[in-house]
């Protein structure tokens, strides 16, 4: 298979389908940690004020679940707490889901990207974080994959580095405890309800990173809600250390070139995955598949094959197909 390079606001890709169909904590109440809570739509409507006036300084809120739910509290929550001197994040309850290699990963840039469109991160806000608590029918290989997928779209599109929401036991059990995602830069927000000076954290403490939030509770009483709330801890005072810095502006311009997944045959999904962009953020990317012929020329846009995944048809067979990704 060959590559074809175009350095603008555009990259292509061609393919020639083939011709067959643990860090220690203080005790409890200790003013190292920052206090704060996650919320969705389970906790009705809140008194943002109070929570404030309680000493909590940061929340995350669902923003998404799979591909279709948008947390109905969600809006409500980010505007509520503007300019109260919280710090506000978002969260995707993930639905890991796909069949083979590509389409593991065009559910997961699927998921990813409905996530970005609907949470829209911005500057000053806490990092996106994918809430892992599913994992479908998928493998700890696939999964991770699926994972890999998901933050790297999140990442293409703000240039930031996603963190991780997940329990010991469930990174253990459904990721295979690998610790790639702590030295590629993702931090982790652990999932672990104990009275303990400190959680117990995977992945070789996170390697060697140890954890940046902590989930120590489901059921903290805090004045501005009816009824108990997750609370969290910061492994640190100030959220504020940890969130989005302003966008760069200007046109994107491709880093790395896009790639795709995928076997190239006839009724094999291939997925596209867009590469690296410099340049303004965030960004939105589109899709064209085109069919050429053999050779890689005379290209034709296909279409409707206008989202990240294609799956090559009959009339495809003996030609190359070329992928254009635009930022």
């Amino acid at each position: 298979m060959g590559v074809v390079h175009a350095w603008t606001r555009r990259a292509c890709l061609a393919l020639a389908v083939a011709a067959t169909g643990l860090a220690c904590a203080p005790g409890a109440g200790a003013a190292s940690y920052a206090r704060g809570l996650d919320v969705s739509h389970w906790n009705g409507a809140v008194d943002w004020i109070q929570v404030v006036s309680g000493g909590y300084t940061f929340l995350f809120a669902k923003a998404t679940e799979g591909t279709t739910l948008t947390d109905a509290t969600y809006a409500i929550n980010r505007a509520g707490t503007q300019g109260i001197g919280m710090r506000f994040g978002a969260y995707h309850f993930a639905r890991p889901a796909g069949s083979g290699a590509a389409g593991i990963v065009a559910n997961a840039i699927a998921q990813a990207d409905y996530f970005v469109n609907v949470a829209q991160p911005a500057a000053g806000d806490l990092p996106p974080v994918l809430d892992l608590e599913t994992k479908g029918t998928l493998s700890p290989a696939a999964l991770a994959s699926w994972t890999q997928a998901w933050l790297g779209e999140v990442q293409a599109r703000t240039g930031v580095n996603g963190l991780i929401y997940a329990s010991p036991s469930f990174w253990k059990s459904a990721v295979g405890d690998t610790s790639s995602f702590a030295t590629a830069g993702n931090r982790l927000w652990i999932a672990h309800w104990t009275k303990n000076a400190a959680p117990t954290v995977p992945a070789a403490n996170w390697g060697g990173f140890g954890w940046t939030f902590w989930q120590w509770t489901d059921c903290e009483k805090i004045p501005g809600f009816l009824h108990c709330v997750d609370g969290d801890r910061l492994h640190g005072t100030n959220p504020a250390t940890l969130t989005i810095a302003r966008y760069p502006t200007g046109v994107p311009v491709p880093a790395t070139p896009p790639t795709v997944t995928g076997t190239a045959a006839r009724g094999s999904v291939l997925a596209g995955v867009p590469g690296t962009w410099s340049g303004g953020k965030p960004v939105a990317f589109t899709y064209q598949w085109q069919r050429c012929d053999a050779a890689g020329a005379g290209c034709v846009p296909i279409a409707g094959a206008t989202l990240e995944s294609y799956t090559p048809a009959a009339a495809d067979v003996g030609h190359a197909l070329v992928l254009s990704v635009t930022a």
